[in-house]
């Protein structure tokens, strides 16, 4: 048996023609388009990890500009048809923005890096 890693999107056409099979997700919680997918964590690997679509900008533009950045893309992701297409290729989405964005990728970075010393490959 071989296994793979990949974003749900990526393997929506071997899926539909029945050459893969997926065992689990590794979203928090279930994938709304896959409802019948479990997670890792449901089976006993307590792991996730999302694919993340993050848009940062240099520490030195002016907050003014920043600001309209941010207000200019919350009104794009809200957009029903753009958040109907992530969720379509199997996204869960989340909407973090400044501090609350860097302490989710830092919190991910020390997870991660634990299971990748548990697992012998990385020190």
């Amino acid at each position: 048996m071989s296994v793979v890693t990949a974003a749900f999107a990526e393997t929506a056409q071997l899926r539909a023609t029945g050459r893969v099979r997926t065992l689990a997700v590794t979203a928090e919680d279930r994938l709304p388009t896959a409802p019948d997918i479990p997670t890792l964590t449901e089976l006993g690997i307590p792991w996730s990890l999302g694919a993340l679509l993050l848009r940062a900008t240099p520490s030195d533009v002016p907050l003014a500009v920043r600001d309209t950045l941010v207000s200019a893309l919350e009104v794009a992701t809200a957009d029903p048809p753009y958040r109907e297409l992530l969720e379509r290729a199997g996204c869960n989405l989340v909407d973090l923005t400044g501090d609350e964005a860097c302490r989710f990728v830092e919190g991910q970075d020390v997870t991660n890096r634990a299971l990748l010393q548990q697992a012998g490959l990385a020190f």
